[in-house]
């Protein structure tokens, strides 16, 4: 893990006199920003077991992340769908007749699955992550790819602040422009970039 101050040699010279807390919520107001909108932060995350009469479960994020978005879901290494919860005419959870196999979130927190799945399966689901308020660093491949974008995106913002040292609207604007760019590059490079593989299923040791 990569904590913010990974990027203070790149950030502090453009903002003499910066408190670390100050650059620390830039560069992950920054993150937040820049992984919500192009969905680069993907991982496989910890698989779920299915217990006997449960349908709903916890999305097991990493500490200090959100989930934007459920990109893709497998049942013991197997694809299923990812249906949007809201487009259901009754509750899937209630109902579970009238609608398709395969899971749905409601607040990206919880996953429903839609039909009773096979008690001791593993269901498993490829997130889109973003750092929550508490995230304290991104991890080091992501940080080593997008520390421009970052450092440009928190430039930006501390530059905007009236009444510091640094203070510097053009240059601000011009940061900004920057980390709006690069987002606009790397979604592109997501949406473009997407493989659909689907993982290995974990070897089980007896």
């Amino acid at each position: 893990m990569a904590l913010w101050s990974a990027a203070y040699s790149e950030l502090r010279p453009d903002v003499p006199g910066c408190s670390e807390p100050s650059m620390d919520q830039a560069l992950r107001q920054a993150a937040t920003e820049f992984f919500r909108r192009t969905r680069a932060w993907r991982v496989w995350l910890t698989p779920i077991e299915i217990l006997a009469a449960e349908r709903s479960y916890t999305i097991p994020r990493p500490a200090g992340a959100l989930v934007v978005r459920l990109e893709q879901a497998t049942v013991d290494g197997q694809p299923t769908g990812i249906h949007l919860f809201n487009a259901f005419d009754a509750d899937p959870a209630l109902a579970p007749d009238l609608v398709s196999a395969g899971v749905a979130s409601p607040d990206r927190v919880t996953v429903t699955t839609l039909t009773q799945l096979a008690v001791g399966a593993d269901l498993q689901l490829q997130a889109s992550l973003t750092c929550s308020r508490a995230a304290t660093g991104i991890p080091d491949d992501l940080m080593e790819q997008h520390i421009d974008a970052l450092v440009a995106g928190a430039r930006g913002r501390l530059m905007k602040k009236a009444g510091k040292a640094y203070t510097n609207l053009e240059l601000a604007a011009a940061a900004l422009a920057e980390f709006e760019a690069a987002i606009g590059a790397q979604a592109y490079s997501t949406h473009t970039g997407d493989t659909g593989q689907v993982p290995r299923r974990s070897l089980r040791m007896c």
